[in-house]
Protein backbone atom coordinates (compact mmCIF):
# COMPACT_ATOMS: atom_id res chain seq x y z
CA UNK A 1 0.00 0.00 0.00
CA UNK A 2 1.31 2.99 -1.15
CA UNK A 3 1.67 6.56 1.12
CA UNK A 4 -1.33 7.94 -1.19
CA UNK A 5 -3.88 4.79 -0.34
CA UNK A 6 -2.66 4.82 3.79
CA UNK A 7 -3.58 8.26 3.74
CA UNK A 8 -6.99 7.74 2.16
CA UNK A 9 -7.50 5.24 4.11
CA UNK A 10 -6.88 6.82 7.44
CA UNK A 11 -8.66 9.83 6.45
CA UNK A 12 -11.74 7.61 5.91
CA UNK A 13 -11.36 5.83 8.99
CA UNK A 14 -11.64 9.24 11.04
CA UNK A 15 -14.63 10.04 8.75
CA UNK A 16 -16.36 7.45 10.23
CA UNK A 17 -15.32 7.88 13.81
CA UNK A 18 -16.00 11.85 13.60
CA UNK A 19 -19.79 10.42 12.20
CA UNK A 20 -20.20 8.23 14.59
CA UNK A 21 -17.95 9.20 17.46
CA UNK A 22 -21.10 9.47 19.96
CA UNK A 23 -22.11 5.69 19.47
CA UNK A 24 -18.63 4.79 19.67
CA UNK A 25 -17.32 6.57 23.03
CA UNK A 26 -20.53 5.22 24.38
CA UNK A 27 -19.90 1.22 23.14
CA UNK A 28 -16.39 1.83 24.78
CA UNK A 29 -17.41 3.04 28.11
CA UNK A 30 -19.78 0.46 28.63
CA UNK A 31 -16.86 -1.99 27.76
CA UNK A 32 -14.97 -0.47 30.37
CA UNK A 33 -17.20 -0.56 33.23
CA UNK A 34 -19.24 -2.83 35.65
CA UNK A 35 -22.55 -4.23 34.79
CA UNK A 36 -24.09 -2.31 36.91
CA UNK A 37 -27.32 -3.88 37.38
CA UNK A 38 -27.24 -3.92 41.30
CA UNK A 39 -25.52 -2.97 44.00
CA UNK A 40 -22.88 -4.87 46.25
CA UNK A 41 -25.65 -4.96 48.87
CA UNK A 42 -28.07 -6.74 45.92
CA UNK A 43 -25.43 -8.65 44.89
CA UNK A 44 -24.39 -10.16 47.95
CA UNK A 45 -27.97 -11.61 48.84
CA UNK A 46 -28.62 -12.65 45.10
CA UNK A 47 -28.29 -16.55 44.10
CA UNK A 48 -24.78 -16.29 42.74
CA UNK A 49 -23.16 -13.79 45.09
CA UNK A 50 -19.75 -13.70 44.12
CA UNK A 51 -19.99 -13.75 40.62
CA UNK A 52 -22.63 -10.36 41.01
CA UNK A 53 -20.11 -8.83 43.22
CA UNK A 54 -17.31 -9.77 40.86
CA UNK A 55 -19.27 -8.02 37.93
CA UNK A 56 -20.04 -5.23 39.87
CA UNK A 57 -16.83 -4.14 40.91
CA UNK A 58 -13.88 -1.92 39.73
CA UNK A 59 -10.78 -3.39 40.79
CA UNK A 60 -10.69 1.11 42.37
CA UNK A 61 -9.31 0.10 46.09
CA UNK A 62 -7.13 -2.75 47.83
CA UNK A 63 -11.00 -4.28 49.19
CA UNK A 64 -12.07 -4.53 45.59
CA UNK A 65 -8.93 -5.45 43.95
CA UNK A 66 -8.20 -8.34 46.74
CA UNK A 67 -11.66 -9.62 45.78
CA UNK A 68 -11.55 -9.07 42.11
CA UNK A 69 -8.10 -11.84 42.43
CA UNK A 70 -9.20 -13.75 44.55
CA UNK A 71 -12.50 -14.83 42.57
CA UNK A 72 -10.34 -14.80 39.71
CA UNK A 73 -7.91 -17.66 41.70
CA UNK A 74 -11.37 -18.89 41.87
CA UNK A 75 -11.65 -19.67 38.41
CA UNK A 76 -8.16 -20.81 37.68
CA UNK A 77 -8.44 -23.42 40.63
CA UNK A 78 -11.38 -24.73 39.52
CA UNK A 79 -10.02 -24.90 36.00
CA UNK A 80 -6.44 -26.49 36.34
CA UNK A 81 -5.78 -27.15 40.03
CA UNK A 82 -3.56 -25.41 42.50
CA UNK A 83 -0.29 -25.59 40.06
CA UNK A 84 -2.27 -23.39 37.20
CA UNK A 85 -2.28 -20.20 39.86
CA UNK A 86 1.52 -20.66 39.17
CA UNK A 87 0.92 -20.52 35.22
CA UNK A 88 -1.81 -17.58 35.66
CA UNK A 89 0.19 -15.36 37.64
CA UNK A 90 3.23 -13.96 38.72
CA UNK A 91 5.39 -15.29 41.67
CA UNK A 92 4.76 -12.41 43.11
CA UNK A 93 1.14 -12.02 42.53
CA UNK A 94 0.48 -15.93 43.84
CA UNK A 95 2.70 -14.94 47.33
CA UNK A 96 -0.29 -11.54 47.35
CA UNK A 97 -3.07 -14.21 47.08
CA UNK A 98 -1.62 -16.70 49.82
CA UNK A 99 -0.67 -13.59 51.91
CA UNK A 100 -4.95 -12.18 51.42
CA UNK A 101 -5.94 -16.03 51.66
CA UNK A 102 -4.26 -15.99 55.03
CA UNK A 103 -5.69 -12.69 56.04
CA UNK A 104 -9.42 -14.24 54.99
CA UNK A 105 -8.86 -17.63 56.84
CA UNK A 106 -8.64 -19.49 53.98
CA UNK A 107 -6.32 -22.12 55.11
CA UNK A 108 -6.71 -24.76 52.72
CA UNK A 109 -5.64 -22.70 49.98
CA UNK A 110 -2.78 -21.45 52.21
CA UNK A 111 -1.49 -25.11 52.40
CA UNK A 112 -1.31 -25.37 48.66
CA UNK A 113 0.10 -22.79 48.12
CA UNK A 114 3.00 -22.68 50.58
CA UNK A 115 3.56 -26.18 49.71
CA UNK A 116 4.51 -25.68 46.10
CA UNK A 117 5.96 -22.33 47.55
CA UNK A 118 8.76 -24.26 49.15
CA UNK A 119 9.17 -26.59 46.94
CA UNK A 120 9.78 -23.49 43.72
CA UNK A 121 12.57 -21.76 45.92
CA UNK A 122 14.25 -24.82 47.00
CA UNK A 123 14.74 -25.53 43.34
CA UNK A 124 14.94 -21.98 41.96
CA UNK A 125 14.90 -19.38 44.59
CA UNK A 126 12.69 -16.96 46.28
CA UNK A 127 13.48 -14.57 43.07
CA UNK A 128 12.81 -17.12 40.39
CA UNK A 129 13.46 -16.19 36.52
CA UNK A 130 10.28 -16.13 34.39
CA UNK A 131 12.02 -18.78 32.41
CA UNK A 132 13.40 -20.86 35.28
CA UNK A 133 9.42 -20.92 37.12
CA UNK A 134 8.10 -21.75 33.72
CA UNK A 135 10.01 -24.50 33.02
CA UNK A 136 9.74 -26.05 36.66
CA UNK A 137 5.70 -25.79 37.28
CA UNK A 138 5.77 -27.76 34.11
CA UNK A 139 8.04 -30.09 35.17
CA UNK A 140 6.80 -34.06 36.47
CA UNK A 141 7.95 -32.83 40.14
CA UNK A 142 5.83 -29.95 40.67
CA UNK A 143 2.86 -31.22 38.79
CA UNK A 144 3.16 -34.56 41.49
CA UNK A 145 3.54 -32.47 44.05
CA UNK A 146 0.29 -30.65 42.90
CA UNK A 147 -1.74 -33.74 42.57
CA UNK A 148 -2.19 -34.18 45.91
CA UNK A 149 -4.34 -30.97 46.29
CA UNK A 150 -6.25 -32.01 43.07
CA UNK A 151 -9.10 -34.21 45.14
CA UNK A 152 -9.05 -31.12 48.05
CA UNK A 153 -9.76 -28.76 44.70
CA UNK A 154 -13.60 -28.58 45.77
CA UNK A 155 -12.98 -28.18 49.45
CA UNK A 156 -10.53 -25.51 48.70
CA UNK A 157 -12.58 -23.83 46.77
CA UNK A 158 -15.82 -23.93 48.87
CA UNK A 159 -13.83 -22.29 51.93
CA UNK A 160 -12.26 -19.80 49.33
CA UNK A 161 -15.91 -18.85 48.41
CA UNK A 162 -16.94 -19.16 51.70
CA UNK A 163 -14.77 -16.70 53.45
CA UNK A 164 -14.63 -14.52 50.46
CA UNK A 165 -18.39 -14.33 51.00
CA UNK A 166 -17.75 -13.47 54.87
CA UNK A 167 -15.22 -10.94 53.66
CA UNK A 168 -16.96 -8.99 51.02
CA UNK A 169 -20.18 -9.22 53.93
CA UNK A 170 -17.00 -7.31 56.47
CA UNK A 171 -16.26 -4.95 53.82
CA UNK A 172 -19.39 -4.09 52.42
CA UNK A 173 -18.39 -0.13 52.19
CA UNK A 174 -15.07 -0.85 50.39
CA UNK A 175 -16.97 -3.14 48.01
CA UNK A 176 -19.79 -0.58 47.11
CA UNK A 177 -18.91 2.88 45.77
CA UNK A 178 -22.01 3.46 43.94
CA UNK A 179 -23.37 6.45 44.71
CA UNK A 180 -26.60 5.32 46.32
CA UNK A 181 -24.66 3.26 48.60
Amino acid sequence: MNDDNLKNLVNELNKVYDDNKDVIEQALGELNQPAGDMSIREAIKSDDPLTNIYQEIWGINKEQKAFIMSYEAILTINSGGISMLWDHYEFEEVIKLENFMEEIGAKKVCSAISHAKRFIVEQIGDKPDEDELFDLIFSDEFENLCKQYILQTDLIIEEIEKQLLKYANDNINFLDLSPSS
